[in-house]
């Protein structure tokens, strides 16, 4: 048998896993979206620079449910949500694995604001359920590198324009004189994301074992 989480014994797991996705479903609910279930294996994923999918012949595990949410949206599907199982090559860690749980949503005529505000909510409401009393710590705000929280936010506004990404790439490819420069700039920005990100995810999943373990 695998040696127990954060000193939490296996039944002490299901009751957090099980608490979480619970949250995760109510909060969505009272918002008014509706979950909705999308294919693991498609003909075709989202184009990203830095995503791998892995082959399931004739088609590929989904990395992300993305593109199928879409289709529903301009089917008239209305706000919607999702707990999907997505699958992504070589994310493998302390807390990472090629397959994981992915939660997406998408509000109609939304703009960047309420979609933050829903983030901040939804892990108040997921700490709550499992035992945290909704208290989530300074610790997680503190793991991004100074400034990275706010050139996220920056770069997620930027990527909502259509064809952002092909602009700085060809402004980029100019500047200095050094072809591919954008790309390189974004690529180390991108590790720099990922390993902020990471931090705060561990902060965040080491509270919540801790207040289950103390039964606070």
């Amino acid at each position: 048998m695998a040696a127990e989480l954060g000193g939490l014994a296996w039944p002490a797991r299901v009751q957090i896993w099980d608490a979480a996705l619970a949250a995760v479903r109510g909060y969505f609910r009272d918002q008014g979206l509706r979950e909705v279930s999308t294919p693991v294996r498609v003909p075709a994923v989202a184009v990203e620079p830095f995503i791998d999918p892995i082959a399931a012949p004739p088609g590929l595990l989904a990395t992300s449910p993305e593109l199928a949410m879409k289709r529903l949206l301009v089917r008239g599907s209305g706000p919607i949500f999702q707990v999907a199982h997505v699958f992504r090559r070589a994310e493998i860690g302390e807390r990472h694995s090629e397959e994981f749980h992915l939660v997406e949503w998408y509000r109609l005529g939304a703009d960047l604001d309420p979609l933050l505000a829903d983030v901040e909510a939804l892990v108040a409401r997921v700490f709550a359920a499992t035992g945290s009393n909704g208290h989530v710590p300074k610790t997680w705000q503190r793991a991004l590198p100074r400034g990275r929280d706010r050139d996220l936010r920056r770069g997620a506004a930027r990527r909502r324009g259509p064809g952002a990404v092909d602009r700085r790439a060809a402004a980029g490819a100019g500047r200095r004189g050094h072809p591919g420069g954008g790309h390189e700039r974004r690529r180390r920005a991108a590790r720099a994301d990922a390993a902020g990100l990471d931090r705060v995810l561990h902060c965040l999943v080491g509270h919540v074992l801790r207040a289950m373990a103390e039964g606070t």
